[in-house]
């Protein structure tokens, strides 16, 4: 799933960069608190954690997500994606 995953990620980046699309300037998505691995996944395509919104699901514990956002345009496009290793997570509390 890695692999498509990323796929779809960096089309959606790329299209980005469209000029049609050319007012958009962040895009963001929730991901589930104890999801890690998700989150490590989407910090390779420059996303960060900035907030955490409570009671987001239903029937899931602990029922938090996070708003992992990323800004959009030229200049913010990852020419590179790390590996997985070495991402370091930034969060808003820490702000790392």
């Amino acid at each position: 799933w890695f692999h498509t995953g990323s796929c779809l990620v960096h089309s959606v980046l790329q299209a980005s960069r469209m000029s049609k699309f050319e007012n958009v300037k962040e895009i963001y998505l929730h991901v589930h608190t104890a999801n890690d691995d998700a989150i490590r996944f989407y910090a390779r395509f420059g996303f960060s954690i900035k907030e955490t919104i409570k009671n987001y699901y239903k029937r899931v514990d602990p029922p938090d997500c996070y708003v992992l956002a990323r800004e959009l345009g030229p200049h913010t496009f990852p020419e590179a994606v790390p590996a997985p290793e070495e991402v370091k997570i930034r969060t808003v509390k820490d702000g790392h």
